[in-house]
């Protein structure tokens, strides 16, 4: 398994896209997946405190998260306490039961939609035309 691991490792290092390894070289971490991480933390912190979860982050954080992405944001030490800090926010919301959202799923409603979407798709396979 060890020597498995390891070639896959090699494989990955020389396969990897050049500009990224330059991009985490500069920074001392994958702002790519820096980016990610906050984009869901905040996205998790939202829907928890508004209800809302907006998959599109124009004109709400977009630029900051492209800019974490480019490696022109944070030092590692500032994204890890900027990290702890969203996580921290998250965990007061789910401790204090703070948030918006219900406390269990709705089951029925959830089915309900899944039964419609499917139908949905059913139909749009059928008739083509439908798929505008």
């Amino acid at each position: 398994n060890a020597l498995s691991e390891w070639k896959s490792y090699q494989r990955w290092k020389k396969e990897r896209n050049p500009e990224r390894a330059a991009l985490e070289a500069k920074t001392g971490y994958d702002s790519k997946h820096a980016a990610h991480l906050f984009r869901l933390l905040r996205t998790g912190h939202e829907i928890l405190t508004t209800g809302q979860c907006h998959v599109w982050r124009g004109g709400i954080d977009a630029e900051e998260l492209g800019a974490l992405r480019r490696g022109d944001l944070w030092t590692y030490d500032e994204l890890m306490e900027a990290a702890g800090e969203l996580k921290a926010a998250i965990d007061t919301v789910v401790r204090e039961k703070t948030y918006v959202v219900p406390e269990h799923p709705e089951v029925e409603a959830i089915e309900a939609l899944c039964i419609e979407l499917v139908e949905l798709g059913l139909q749009v396979d059928k008739n083509p035309g439908l798929r505008q």
